[in-house]
């Protein structure tokens, strides 16, 4: 079961007000984009768990709940002296940011 995007997270975060779930929304897409760029720039284990450990805690708080659980294994790696690879870090964000811009177009 996917968990893509679960908007009834950042409806109880944002009380229901649609305008502040579409910026939150559009942060979001704005951050992990750059945490992703980051990441890809960085070989040095504390800037990435760092990088990982906020976008974790940005995604749980818009509802990409795949998202955050694929920030939670990463940063386990992490822990453990594995290397970071964000192959499936990278598709997950992309299709959560697909989902979201899909949300963002139809103002809903």
């Amino acid at each position: 079961m996917t968990r893509t995007l679960d908007r009834s997270v950042l409806a109880a975060a944002t009380f229901g007000n649609e305008e502040l779930e579409h910026e939150v929304l559009s942060m979001f897409c704005r951050q992990s984009a750059t945490a992703l760029n980051q990441l890809a720039g960085t070989s040095a284990p504390e800037i990435q768990g760092e990088l990982i450990h906020t976008l974790k805690g940005s995604a749980r708080s818009v509802g990409a709940l795949d998202v955050g659980d694929i920030c939670q294994q990463i940063e386990a790696e992490l822990a453990a002296g594995r290397s970071l690879d964000i192959d499936l870090l990278r598709s997950k964000v992309e299709e959560a940011n697909r989902e979201i811009s899909a949300v963002l177009a139809r103002g809903v």
